[in-house]
């Protein structure tokens, strides 16, 4: 990809459909067995957060790290092998998040098993931002160990780097924005996991 607005990746996790044939770049992308979940990002120098394998360099990262990178430049950022236009268009989550499914070009996010959320009356709740076109994206694992540390503490707000972007997430009035797009404004929520909500995928990535 040699140039992507934040706009456009931004939407396009919204706007896919299940339907969606994916392209055969994105198709050699998907790191099939689950063992590149161990791999360590070169963007956030952590194991990678559902881990995305480029075309046709084969270096891994987090989704939302070389998302990040596609705002910027549109190359791996590694080797600067440039990202193909179609590799954003289809990218999914298998339903069990264990075994990614044809239409998927991530492992298994290695940290999705272990809640990162307080009990609280031996419930236990989950962070969710609203999707555009109804529902809600769930925050992905550690932006949702920061959100509930957060609100432990009773803060009023916090930064979050999401996709190479600030977001400032106020924790008093439940909305989040981009710190350089104040008035692009979503709603997000503190959800008990025992109340069921319409959920459309993990961090801009549907669930199939």
């Amino acid at each position: 990809m040699a140039s992507c607005s934040s706009s456009t990746l931004e939407d396009a996790a919204e706007a896919s459909t299940s339907a969606t044939k994916p392209q055969e770049d994105t198709a050699a992308a998907v790191a099939g067995d689950g063992t590149n979940a161990d791999a360590e990002c070169a963007v956030c120098l952590q194991n990678c957060t559902f881990p995305v394998k480029l075309p046709p360099c084969a270096h891994v990262f987090c989704f939302l790290c070389i998302k990040g990178a596609a705002f910027r430049s549109g190359r791996c950022p590694l080797c600067r092998t440039p990202i193909p236009p179609t590799f954003f268009d289809d990218l999914r989550i298998s339903a069990d998040k264990k075994v990614p499914s044809k239409s998927t070009a991530f492992a298994e996010d290695a940290t999705a098993k272990e809640a990162p959320v307080e009990k609280e009356d031996g419930d236990e709740f989950e962070w969710y931002y609203e999707a555009r076109n109804g529902g809600w994206w769930r925050y992905e694992t550690r932006q949702e160990t920061e959100l509930e540390a957060a609100f432990a503490e009773e803060k009023d707000r916090l930064e979050l780097l999401i996709a190479g972007h600030v977001y400032v997430v106020d924790l008093q009035l439940m909305l989040q924005y981009r710190k350089d797009q104040p008035a692009r404004r979503r709603t997000i929520k503190r959800n008990r996991c025992s109340v069921a909500i319409d959920i459309k995928g993990i961090a801009g990535l549907r669930i199939e």
